[in-house]
């Protein structure tokens, strides 16, 4: 992300990975998330440059915005505990396992083989 800033890029700046890569991907997420509901001009890069560095956190991210998961625990004055939590599991949560949408709009699991 760093290069494609270019005042950044054109300073005399040292980069470290990430200390904390858990909290990095939650934060991402949560970012991400934001943006997606925010449609700023830039969301299809924003979006491209995210996905190829962090997919599952951005993975994360659409299911939320799609889901309404942010936007509802909000609304329900849910403590930025509970929001966190919840992304750690929409983060951790392997792309077989997500649930499905019907026609009609419920989710289901899909089937252990």
């Amino acid at each position: 992300m760093f290069e494609t800033v270019p005042y950044l890029r054109r300073a005399n700046l040292g980069l470290v990975g990430p200390e904390n890569p858990g909290l990095e991907a939650v934060l991402t997420a949560l970012l991400v998330e934001r943006y997606l509901r925010l449609k700023p001009k830039v969301l299809p890069w924003f979006l491209q440059l995210y996905e190829e560095l962090m997919p599952q956190a951005t993975r994360a991210a659409r299911n939320a915005y799609r889901s309404g998961l942010l936007q509802t625990m909000v609304t329900d004055g849910a403590p930025a505990r509970e929001i966190v939590h919840e992304m750690i599991q929409e983060i951790l949560i392997p792309e077989a396992s997500r649930p499905i949408e019907t026609s009609c709009g419920a989710r289901k699991r899909p089937r252990r083989a």
